[in-house]
């Protein structure tokens, strides 16, 4: 499959799943240590396959050459800024529309 649409559904279905969720939703999870422990688990998680996408892009030749640890590290420090709000509310974005704008960032 073409990594750059492997990465943009990715990143589109993690704004999918954050819309689903209110802005108490967030604020709950990360007031309670354990939920927001998995929430960090996850976004690392995100982080590592982005890379993934990334490497293998650029191995097929889709993708420029980057740092693709960097770019990882970007998208985890993205998707915690769209959960925290950071990104969205000043913006006016939602969660999907944030993740629509970073997966352009990342393969334009």
């Amino acid at each position: 499959t073409d990594p750059r649409l492997r990465t943009s559904t990715y990143l589109a279905a993690i704004g999918s799943a954050m819309n689903r969720c209110s802005a108490a939703f967030y604020a709950d999870m990360n007031s309670y240590r354990p939920t927001a422990d998995v929430y960090r688990v996850n976004s690392a998680a995100a982080a590592r396959r982005v890379q993934q996408f990334i490497a293998d892009g650029i191995d097929a030749g889709a993708l420029r050459d980057v740092n693709g640890l960097f770019v990882g590290q970007l998208i985890a420090l993205a998707i915690d800024g769209v959960q925290s709000g950071a990104l969205v509310d000043p913006t006016g974005l939602t969660a999907g529309q944030a993740f629509r704008e970073i997966a352009d960032l990342l393969l334009h």
